[in-house]
Order: C-alpha cells, then sequence, then structure tokens
C-alpha cells in the first residue's frame, strides 16, 4: 500500500519545482516576469508598452497546488498549477493563464563551462 504524502512534503516538493524557474504571463495587457528563488519572488510587473515595477514578494505555499505570491499590496494567487517543460498553467487570481518557462537556473547551473 503506498504511503501518502503529507501536506509538508507536497509543499516542499512544489517549492522545488518553482526554484530556480523565471516565467512570463502570456497575456496581451499584462507584464509580468518573476523568478522563484528562496521561497521568495522577484517580479517584474505592470502594463505591457506602460510603467512597470521590480518588487521583491514573499512566496507563501498553500498546498501542493496552489500559491499566493504578496507583497507591497499587490496579491497574485495561482491555483491548480501544472508545470511542464515548457509552461506553468494555472487559475490566475481567477482566471486561467499561462506562463512560458524562459529560464530555469537549476538546468543552467550544470552546464560546462570552457576555462
Amino acid at each position: 500500500m503506498p504511503l501518502s504524502k503529507t501536506l509538508a512534503e507536497q509543499k516542499n516538493m512544489l517549492i522545488e519545482k518553482l526554484e530556480g524557474l523565471k516565467v512570463t504571463l502570456n497575456d496581451n495587457d499584462i507584464a509580468e516576469e518573476l523568478l522563484f528563488r528562496d521561497k521568495s519572488v522577484s517580479a517584474t510587473i505592470g502594463e505591457k508598452n506602460g510603467a512597470v515595477c521590480s518588487p521583491i514578494f514573499e512566496l507563501q505555499i498553500i498546498n501542493e497546488t496552489s500559491i499566493i505570491i504578496k507583497g507591497q499590496g499587490i496579491e497574485i494567487k495561482w491555483e491548480n498549477i501544472k508545470i511542464n517543460t515548457n509552461q506553468i498553467s494555472t487559475i490566475r487570481n481567477g482566471k486561467e493563464s499561462i506562463y512560458n518557462i524562459i529560464e530555469n537556473s537549476k538546468l543552467s547551473q550544470h552546464k560546462r563551462r570552457l576555462p
């Protein structure tokens, strides 16, 4: 009989999956680029062709498929997170959304460098 993972283990698995990912929101109006590092999120957010800001947010893991990215009066809630090789699909603040993975620093750490 398989052992089910505890909620804490499931949360840690989600943190590990997000760690080092740099993603950009697929949206015509909103500019949103997020970098997940050490339970925080560096962001560039705003309007496409408009003003943007670059805050650092707190990452709160709700469960194995939901997070809240928050700080400075802004809250972004992701639910039903599905991570694949090139994209993350989620319900972002109640709306289906796709994020393109533009960098995975966990993979780039293992690249060989010439002397």
